[in-house]
C-alpha cells in the first residue's frame, strides 16, 4: 500500500499568505513562537518590527503625557 501526497486545501498563498506572514512577523506574540521554535522565516525583520512596536507605542505616550503634570 503507498500512499500520495494530497495538497492541503486549507493552505495559504499568495498576498493572503503574505499578510497572514506578516502580521506573524510584527505581532510580539508570533515573534516569541518563531524565535522558541527556532523556525524564523524572516529573522532580520523581526527586531526591526519590535523597534517599530516601540515607537507607535512609546511617541504617542510621551505626547500624551507630556502636558500633564504629574506629582
Amino acid at each position: 500500500m503507498t500512499s500520495q501526497a494530497m495538497a492541503n486545501p486549507q493552505y495559504l498563498r499568495g498576498s493572503e499568505r503574505e499578510i497572514w506572514q506578516f502580521f506573524f512577523d510584527f505581532l510580539p506574540t508570533g515573534q516569541a513562537a518563531q524565535i522558541s521554535n527556532l523556525k524564523a522565516v524572516h529573522p532580520f525583520r523581526l527586531p526591526l518590527y519590535s523597534l517599530a512596536i516601540l515607537a507607535l507605542t512609546a511617541v504617542p505616550g510621551i505626547l500624551a503625557f507630556r502636558k500633564k503634570d504629574i506629582k
